[in-house]
């Protein structure tokens, strides 16, 4: 399974040669991919790049026709199975199209 040239790009683009690791700063990149396997690709570089959490936004196509609860669950579940770091929902109803309001995420 080999990431999407752009996604490679992009996971690069979060180091500028200094691992996180070695920043006084935890870094915490946000995620916004086109499918579920890149967001899964993008945080497990980041946690091969010494990140200290992901911020994740459900901004997928197979989210577009309804966006249900159980949609949003469900990439939420295959991103947060991909890496140990702590997953931060990235309420960006805007872009997303999905609210995180608090009825919403009790509900799913």
């Amino acid at each position: 399974m080999n990431p999407p040239a752009v996604s490679r790009r992009r996971a690069a683009g979060m180091s500028n040669g200094t691992p996180p690791t070695a920043c006084r700063v935890p870094v915490v990149p946000a995620t916004i991919a086109t499918t579920t396997r890149e967001a899964v690709h993008l945080v497990r570089t980041a946690h091969q790049l010494g990140a200290a959490g992901v911020m994740v936004a459900p901004i997928v196509p197979e989210l577009y026709a309804g966006r249900s609860r159980s949609d949003v669950k469900g990439f939420y579940e295959a991103v947060a199975d991909a890496t140990p770091l702590p997953v931060i929902l990235f309420h960006y109803p805007s872009l997303t199209g999905v609210d995180l309001t608090p009825g919403f995420l009790a509900a799913s």
